[in-house]
């Protein structure tokens, strides 16, 4: 087996007009539309980055023009599982904080 290898190996290389008869031929120019789906696997795995990078603009807008672009950090602080657990939390006990701010006024 490996001397079959090394006799193709000595074999003359083909040159000139018999090597250009034996190459395939050239491949023709293919025009590639991105697909809706490549779309959406790209926008999928980048959404985090793009998140971030609003947050971070958000945040920069908040310092330069108005606090009121600081509710989004509060809307996505609500939208965490700790968020969460905080609006529980004062949901369950609202009854109960309501009457004992009543009993000291």
């Amino acid at each position: 087996a490996i001397e079959d290898h090394f006799e193709a190996l000595r074999k003359p290389m083909v040159q000139g007009e018999a090597y250009l008869k034996r190459m395939p031929p050239v491949p023709k120019e293919r025009v590639e539309t991105a697909s809706f789906g490549f779309l959406w696997v790209i926008a999928l795995s980048t959404a985090p980055i793009f998140y971030q990078g609003a947050l971070c603009c958000i945040s920069v807008m908040g310092l330069t023009h108005t606090p009121f672009f600081y509710v989004f950090f509060l809307i996505d602080a609500f939208r965490r599982s700790d968020g969460k657990l905080v609006v529980a939390s004062v949901i369950l006990a609202g009854p109960n904080l309501l009457r004992t701010s009543a009993l000291g006024i």
